[in-house]
């Protein structure tokens, strides 16, 4: 089977801005790819609690809005886009706005991200940069900005945005991460105690009914008739199992008034264990459909 391939598309027409901003990212990876062979073509690798993503950063100058050099792969090869420009010079974004209008009109990506330096930036610019991305579906992100600088709680900012959109994406090339053994473990405990607390809420419902007159007095009742006593799955249940029951249970509750309250919850619980199991109680708790 062939392994799927991912690809992000990075457009700038300055070759040092788009590597310093491929680099950033490969930094905040923790995978710097120095042994690429292939200078337009590095890897980042993407790993969340969730999954990990190889993807290939595809990285083209762009100048008057044409690639150098031209793009390798049809546009649907690609699954992000992500231009890099300068808003200090507004020259800087014209040389790729045109090409990269061109692409999303095509095929609109689900991230589609432009980066710029914006502190030096003149506010014309950068309104205009904003407009231009509303209308054509990116997001723009000030390079400038830090996360520290964050004016909401947990809101990523500058290359730790970037980062943050890319990951959000389902690449072609994820796989899934799997629990790991302490995990696993975590779950498996969950699921014990929560099988306990359910013993533990039986218990004590069918506690009640061992204090209950009214209940032993209907199933001498139905013993004594011409009915059978269904248990929990449908089957019929022992009645002499069922009558050995039923005495233990008035002899619990004749001595009771002679023991702690203690000791008479530990006799009802143990009684009304015997219960479940002589009714056959169904262990997911639920009420059949008639």
């Amino acid at each position: 089977m062939v392994a799927k391939v991912s690809r992000l598309l990075v457009l700038g027409p300055n070759r040092d801005s788009n590597e310093a901003v491929t680099t950033s990212l490969r930094k905040l990876c923790g995978n710097i790819d120095a042994s690429a062979k292939d200078p337009d073509a590095t890897s980042l690798s993407l790993e969340t609690k969730y999954y990990q993503a190889h993807v290939q950063l595809h990285v083209h100058e762009v100048r008057d809005n044409a690639p150098e050099p031209a793009l390798q792969h049809e546009l649907d090869d690609y699954e992000a886009i992500l231009c890099v420009v300068n808003a200090e010079k507004y020259e800087n974004f014209l040389h790729v706005q045109s090409f990269a209008k061109q692409i999303v009109d095509i095929l609109p990506y689900d991230v589609c991200l432009l980066v710029s330096h914006t502190s030096s930036a003149t506010l014309e610019s950068v309104k205009k940069m904003e407009s231009w991305c509303q209308e054509n579906g990116f997001e723009l992100i000030s390079l400038d900005a830090t996360s520290d600088d964050r004016s909401v709680i947990d809101e990523k900012r500058g290359v730790s945005r970037v980062l943050e959109a890319l990951q959000c994406t389902m690449w072609r090339s994820m796989k899934r991460n799997f629990p790991s053994k302490t995990e696993r473990g975590a779950i498996l405990c969950e699921k014990e105690e929560s099988n306990r607390n359910n013993v533990v809420t039986k218990t004590l419902a069918n506690t009640k009914l061992v204090d209950d007159d009214a209940f032993v007095d209907t199933l001498e009742q139905e013993m004594s008739g011409d009915g059978v006593l269904k248990g929990g799955e449908g089957d019929d249940i022992d009645l002499d199992q069922l009558s050995a029951f039923i005495s233990e249970v008035r002899t619990v509750r004749d001595h009771g008034a002679f023991l702690s309250d203690e000791k008479r919850r530990e006799r009802a619980a143990e009684v009304a264990l015997k219960l479940w199991n002589v009714l056959g109680t169904d262990d997911n708790g639920g009420d059949s459909d008639d």
